[in-house]
């Protein structure tokens, strides 16, 4: 079993989302010393941290959501997310971004703007490790 760094989902909880504590557990256990992954749907990057806080050194997640406003619910956003008051109404991606940057993995994670129907033209079938 993986040992857990206590730091790895206590910073994914500080990120406002769906996925429970025992999930981001999971999500970490199963991507530990990967050196590829794929997460289809990331929103606020909640479990983006989990999993690519778990990656190998010089690994990457590619992380794959559409981020236009019009698929959420306003009332998801915190106050503080400024939903509606960016031009390209993509709230989401801006506070994906923000919260990557601020967790410090912002340099393993590779947004990709595209629904997950388009995820086969990214990736060769082997290139994927979790």
């Amino acid at each position: 079993m993986t040992q857990i760094p206590s730091d790895a989902v206590a910073k994914a909880l500080q990120i406002s989302g769906l996925t429970s504590q025992e999930m981001l557990e999971r999500l970490y256990e199963l991507a530990h010393d990967k050196r590829m992954a794929v997460e289809i749907g990331a929103w606020k990057g909640r479990s983006s941290v989990a999993i690519a806080s778990a990656l190998a050194e010089g690994g990457r997640l590619y992380c794959i959501d559409p981020w236009w406003d019009d698929l959420y619910d306003p009332r998801s956003f915190d106050v503080d997310d400024h939903y509606g008051e960016w031009l390209d109404k993509m709230t989401a991606y801006h506070i994906f971004r923000r919260n990557i940057k601020q967790m410090g993995i912002d340099h393993k994670v590779i947004p990709l703007i595209a629904a997950s129907h388009d995820t086969p033209k990214y990736f060769n079938d082997d290139s994927v490790q979790f």
